[in-house]
């Protein structure tokens, strides 16, 4: 296909001081037009019918803890922003990010007190208000060109990254509201986290089982912004609960899926469902380096999660945001390179807010190059 030559042609980003530093050499190779989009009027079954005729394979990219204005608030006719407002009432710039910007916090209470209850004021000064701009990120943007941006697509959670995983699995979070935390003894008797099922000392933040009015008084605590209240209702449990998940509803349709991801304590959610952890299905969580060959030699699952080593993961702190673009550059390349690019939807997403103002949005297509965007009320 054409659009494969397009993608693999497209420059790769090259470090830069981020703030008027030299750019990339050259912007990413132009694209072909776009193939029609869809007419407004085609109903909802219409497009899930399309699916179902055109797609075999749906491939889930998640990323890590960078948001929809950090990144393309700038895109043209995109539901982004430019400015942001502070606590104080104060409207600030967006100025410009590096390649390494460090990442504010980004806890599930601290996602509360910079949401405040839905103003979007609260984030911290320093940190949060930057964003890129095209040259500095050619590649995300020519995919967004090219295919479809979701500009009003929104996180389920505050975060953080561990909580997210649980929902990208299991469209829940089984309560939990945070990453194990080793300094509060959360590692357990070895102060080791991320062994979840496997150490039944180990320990995370959760909130408790809620009657309707308990959670209703902490839907009014999130509207409020109060963070510190919220978290004051928190317990600390063993993170070892089944729940039924994605990967079963997949199952029960003999529908093939792998969970591609390193053992990091931050992306490894099925670890802390027994009946993965120690049931077959276990055998179908793999490391990420398998991903690109089974993409090129046509054996991808029919579902897939991939989730890129953490220096390549965007994660603010922790790899260069270029380092990650280009790893995701290579990985896509890998599948419209495979025979089963024609048959391919691939939906990118970053996990979390974790670095800037609003919430995580995502890039979706398709080699048909449809799709839309959803809103999460």
């Amino acid at each position: 296909m054409t659009l494969v030559v397009v993608l693999v042609a497209a420059a790769a980003c090259v470090t830069g001081s981020g703030s008027g530093g030299s750019p990339p050499p050259s912007e990413p190779a132009s694209t072909p037009s776009a193939p029609a989009s869809v007419e407004p009027s085609i109903s909802p079954a219409r497009h899930l019918a399309m699916a179902r005729r055109k797609i075999d394979h749906v491939v889930f990219i998640v990323k890590e803890n960078r948001t929809f204005d950090h990144l393309f608030g700038r895109f043209p006719g995109a539901d982004g922003a430019t400015t942001g407002l502070t606590c104080f009432g104060e409207e600030v710039p967006l100025t410009l990010a590096t390649d390494s910007s460090p990442g504010a916090t980004h806890s599930f209470d601290a996602g509360i007190s910079a949401i405040n209850g839905g103003k979007m004021n609260c984030f911290r000064r320093g940190l949060a208000y930057v964003q890129y701009r095209h040259n500095q990120i050619p590649n995300y943007w020519a995919y967004a060109e090219r295919f479809v941006l979701a500009d009003r697509f929104f996180s389920s959670s505050y975060g953080p990254t561990w909580v997210e995983h649980m929902w990208i699995v299991a469209a829940q979070s089984d309560r939990y509201t945070d990453n194990e935390r080793a300094p509060l003894g959360h590692g357990g008797d070895d102060n080791h986290v991320g062994d979840y099922c496997e150490d039944p000392t180990e320990l995370i933040f959760s909130f408790p089982i809620l009657s309707d009015a308990e959670e209703q008084r902490i839907f009014e605590l999130e509207e409020r912004g109060d963070g510190e209240a919220v978290f004051e209702t928190y317990i600390e449990r063993w993170p070892c609960h089944d729940i039924r998940t994605l990967p079963d509803l997949l199952e029960r349709r003999g529908i093939s899926w792998r969970y591609y991801s390193t053992d990091s304590p931050f992306y490894q959610a099925l670890k802390a469902i027994p009946h993965i952890r120690f049931g077959p299905m276990w055998r179908k969580v793999v490391h990420p380096d398998l991903f690109a060959p089974a993409a090129l030699t046509g054996h991808l699952p029919q579902v897939s999660w991939l989730i890129p080593p953490t220096p390549e993961s965007d994660h603010p702190g922790y790899g260069d945001l270029c380092a990650g673009e280009n790893w995701t550059v290579r990985t896509i390349n890998a599948i419209m390179r495979g025979p089963d690019w024609r048959s391919t939807a691939i939906v990118l997403t970053w996990d979390d807010f974790g670095v800037s103002t609003t919430t995580s949005r995502l890039l979706m297509w398709t080699s048909t190059g449809w799709g839309h965007a959803c809103r999460r009320s």
